[in-house]
């Protein structure tokens, strides 16, 4: 059977959980403190499941909008931010265009990018990992469709800064396309109420994987003009989120003193973490999210060491654009955080 050259030539993108799926895992950002305190009455939910949920999302995309303040009209739903980035790259970009990538960050925008047959153009964060934007300008001649911005940044951690995002978006002839998978845990104003503005060109994702801790239903959101959001559940699969998804999406988006908790909790243990690793001779990169960078020269070895001796599972972040060498490790429980210090340590010594 012949594949389509795009797919033979792509480079796939490698999960956390495909690297490992047991043990201390502080590599995938998640939320230790995940699940619904307050299920919704699942009796009526799984009665409906003999029917097609709502092709339109709109109990989850309200009570989205609800949380984010804005109007229900400029929110996408969809099985997590990836198929908003999907579908966002079919509806902005014809096969040959370019889309510029800020890096490093996240490798999903480049993958997708190189599905639709796009040329991915990075543009470099300076030496600590901030946007300039006057490294847009060669963007001007037209031929760039998308701009990915990650703020705060994976998987450096550092925000990105609202005045440097908005002067890009000023600048750069295409959509400028947002990342705040990690917003809540940086306590800033979001750049959703500016997405959802009639004519904006700037879009912002947004998730329930991270500090919501519902990484494991796959929901998240665009927030974009409303015109925009009509052009995403057009060319979306008809039913792309499950009535059950759906549900406890909503009610998870109810409950924000729940969201509160978390965010106090992981200043508290982000701030610990930070000092542990500086108290062990390293230098983590400051932090808005909930993980913190740690650049090390034996980064690689004691990622697998740690996994095998120990049991504790951070990622390897090595040889990014700007990242020689370094590790990340999500800001766990203080029990996870305090095992992580003293296999490291032992690693160390």
């Amino acid at each position: 059977m012949r594949l389509s050259r795009r797919v033979r030539e792509f480079e796939p993108y490698r999960a956390a959980r495909h690297e490992a799926a047991r043990g201390i895992l502080l590599d995938a950002n998640e939320n230790p403190e995940g699940g619904l305190h307050e299920p919704p009455d699942l009796a009526q939910v799984l009665a409906d499941l003999g029917r097609y949920p709502d092709p339109a999302n709109l109990r989850v995309r309200d009570a989205a909008a609800r949380a984010l303040g804005v109007p229900v009209e400029a929110v996408f739903a969809g099985n997590g931010s990836d198929e908003a980035i999907d579908l966002l790259l079919r509806s902005l970009a014809d096969p040959g265009d370019e889309v510029v990538i800020a890096a490093p960050t996240y490798g999903m925008y480049a993958v997708l990018a190189a599905l639709h047959g796009l040329r991915a153009r990075v543009v470099r964060l300076d030496r600590d990992f901030r946007l300039d934007p006057e490294a847009l300008e060669g963007a001007e001649d037209g031929r760039a469709s998308a701009l990915f911005l990650c703020s705060p940044n994976n998987p450096t951690g550092n925000l990105l800064g609202r005045t440097r995002i908005l002067e890009a978006a000023r600048r750069f002839p295409g959509a400028v396309i947002v990342d705040e998978a990690y917003v809540e845990f940086a306590e800033v104003e979001s750049l959703a109420l500016e997405a959802a503005r009639p004519g904006s060109s700037l879009i912002v994702l947004r998730t329930l994987s991270k500090a919501w801790g519902m990484a494991g239903l796959r929901c998240g959101f665009a927030v974009a003009d409303p015109g925009l959001v009509e052009v995403l559940q057009s060319v979306k699969l008809p039913y792309n989120l499950s009535g059950v998804a759906s549900a406890l999406a909503a009610r998870a988006l109810a409950d924000p003193r729940r969201l509160e908790s978390t965010v106090r909790r992981n200043a508290t243990e982000r701030a610990r973490l930070a000092e542990g690793l500086r108290a062990l001779g390293l230098a983590p990169l400051p932090s808005a999210a909930n993980f913190l960078l740690v650049p090390h020269a034996g980064a690689t070895s004691i990622v697998r060491r740690l996994a095998r001796e120990r049991g504790v599972v951070v990622r390897d972040r090595s040889n990014l654009p700007g990242i020689p060498a370094a590790f990340r490790v999500t800001v766990g429980t203080a029990m996870e955080n305090d095992a992580f210090l003293e296999g490291l340590a032992q690693c160390l010594a």
